[in-house]
């Protein structure tokens, strides 16, 4: 699985549609080759101020980690969101 396949599937998996604050973003991320589980995959919420004006910040939210897209995605499928 290819980096680009990797995140369409992640957006697929946490994303959802929209570009408002509090909507889910999927992201993939490649750490450093000292670490063994360099392959991570997951979702971040987008930040920005809601209608009151109360300011929203990004939340990270790593789902799963493996040494190939595959293992990373596998992982995760436990931690499904609702």
């Amino acid at each position: 699985m290819t980096r680009t396949q990797a995140h369409a599937r992640a957006l697929e998996r946490w994303g959802t549609t929209g570009i408002a604050p509090g909507d889910r973003v999927g992201f993939v991320i490649v750490r450093r080759k000292s670490v063994v589980d360099r392959f991570e995959v997951g979702y971040y919420t987008r930040g920005g101020r809601e209608p009151g004006g109360t300011l929203l910040s990004h939340d990270w939210k790593v789902m799963g980690k493996g040494t190939s897209w595959e293992e990373a995605f596998a992982r995760a499928a436990p931690q499904e969101i609702p």
